[in-house]
């Protein structure tokens, strides 16, 4: 079976969530990550009002519509990317004091059929 590794980001490593593996069994890669993402999302949805008021604040999803072309959706891709990166942040020392782990996902899906690309 062939495997290929695309970059998504403008990172162009695997260290983030900026990748997609163009198999089937990449695809339900994808599909676990994000049910996974759900079952933590439920979670702190159930136990919200639990948290302190600055991590409720803080806290939340958001949902918007755009419309872009290709270059100037991945130039918000990879911006938003490179906000990420800087915040990431997998060595202890590096974190600063209060800094507790944080599930985000981004999703940008076009919200168009294929033949409307053309």
């Amino acid at each position: 079976m062939s495997v290929t590794l695309r970059f998504c980001g403008a990172a162009r490593t695997v260290t983030g969530s900026c990748h997609l593996f163009e198999t089937p069994a990449g695809r339900l890669l994808v599909e676990s990550v994000q049910a996974q993402f759900e079952k933590v999302r439920a979670n702190y949805l159930d136990h919200e009002a639990s948290y302190p008021a600055d991590w409720q604040r803080a806290a939340g999803a958001s949902q918007e519509v755009l419309h872009v072309t290709p270059a100037e959706l991945e130039e918000i891709r990879a911006s938003i990317h490179e906000i990420l990166a800087r915040n990431r942040r997998l060595k202890r020392h590096d974190q600063p004091p209060g800094a507790r782990r944080v599930h985000v996902m981004l999703n940008f899906t076009p919200w168009f059929t294929p033949d409307a690309a053309l």
